[in-house]
C-alpha cells in the first residue's frame, strides 16, 4: 500500500469531508482492467468514490458483502437502472 500526501473529497452525511489516500491493487478481469485505463477522468473519478464508499460499508460497517451487494441493487433498481 502506498501513501499520498494529496487529499480526495467524498460524501459524509450529506457534506464533504478531505481524507489521506492510499493506494491499493484489485485483481479484475482484463476486459474491466482495460476499460478503467481507458475511461475518461471523470469516469475514473466516480468509480474511485464508488469504490472508497463500497469498500467503506463492507470493512468500516461490518456489512457483508453479500448485503452490501443488495443493497447496492435495490437502489439501483430504484434509481430505475436494473
Amino acid at each position: 500500500m502506498t501513501r499520498h500526501d494529496n487529499t480526495a473529497k467524498g460524501p459524509e452525511e450529506g457534506d464533504y469531508a478531505e481524507m489521506t489516500t492510499a493506494t491499493i491493487t484489485l485483481q479484475v478481469n482484463a476486459d474491466l482492467a482495460q476499460a478503467c485505463r481507458s475511461a475518461p477522468l471523470n469516469d475514473k473519478s466516480k468509480l474511485r468514490l464508488l469504490l472508497n464508499l463500497w469498500l467503506r460499508e463492507l470493512f468500516l460497517r461490518s456489512t457483508s458483502l453479500t448485503a452490501l451487494m443488495d443493497e447496492v441493487s435495490d437502489r439501483a433498481q430504484a434509481r430505475g437502472h436494473g
